[in-house]
């Protein structure tokens, strides 16, 4: 039985944000390519993800070449959404341990302790 190479590869809107993957699976194509980017081969791949099969890795490697220009600018946008996700977390970061903090506070009943240079240094 002979499989339609056009067939492994799948898109729909409420899946994976619409971005194309393997057929079957939640394994994007962008996916695949940050593998074989960071030096991985098609077997390494297919180890990382031992339920796709050797066709499943080579399809997603064949449209990437395909369509390299298209894919490698989809890679930097996700690159740069989760530098500013991460950012807005560290940005967040002061605030929230300090709120962690005046909760800790009083829970414990710990008020003799005082964590002013820290409310000094961060502010609500």
């Amino acid at each position: 039985m002979s499989t339609e190479i056009g067939t492994l590869l799948v898109s729909s809107p409420d899946v994976c944000g619409g971005r194309l993957r393997i057929d079957g699976t939640h394994i994007t194509i962008n996916q695949i390519v940050a593998l074989y980017k960071q030096g991985l081969g098609v077997e390494e791949i297919a180890d990382q993800y031992p339920h796709l099969t050797l066709a499943q890795v080579y399809a997603a490697l064949s449209h990437y070449h395909a369509n390299q220009r298209e894919i490698d600018a989809d890679l930097e946008a996700e690159e740069h959404e989760a530098a500013e996700s991460a950012l807005s977390l560290i940005v967040r970061l002061p605030q929230w341990l300090c709120a962690a903090v005046r909760v800790w506070q009083r829970v414990t009943c710990q008020t003799s302790l005082s964590f002013k240079a820290m409310d000094c240094f961060w502010h609500d």
